[in-house]
């Protein structure tokens, strides 16, 4: 058998899997929008004016403004998560902090820190696919 013990090839195939492990995306990564008609739009976030922006453990995109994650830690206690952003937009940088809290299935409270937090929609996936059919 090529130099392996009888049960090396499945030693080898599970040392390959722990070696690349696949990440696995948290609740609160993916696009978001203030209704659910402008998940329609996730394809042009970033192109034109839309309500709904996308966000994951490297950064947040929007129209016209964006951020990288500078860090992030889960708050297991009220089911949110802390965010930490470097952001630019209108030609300005500047810092950001959120929370996120999950509000329900695919619903979550975003909150600045300032104000009243914001109620989001989490936009299926594939919800940009009529704009790859041309629609």
């Amino acid at each position: 058998m090529h130099g392996l013990k009888k049960g090396g090839i499945l030693g080898v195939i599970l040392a390959i899997g722990a070696a690349a492990p696949i990440a696995a995306q948290d609740w609160w990564e993916g696009a978001w929008a203030s209704d659910r008609g402008e998940c329609r739009k996730v394809g042009l976030i970033g192109k034109a004016e839309v309500a709904a922006f996308l966000l994951n453990k490297e950064g947040f995109q929007g129209y016209e403004n964006g951020c990288s994650v500078l860090s992030w830690h889960a708050l297991p206690e009220a089911n949110a998560v802390s965010l930490t952003l470097s952001c630019m937009g209108e030609g300005q940088r500047y810092r950001a902090g959120w929370i996120v809290m999950r509000a329900g299935e695919d619903t979550a409270w975003f909150w600045s820190g300032a104000g009243a937090p914001d109620l989001r929609y989490r936009c299926p996936r594939g919800s940009n696919d009529w704009l790859e059919r041309g629609k």
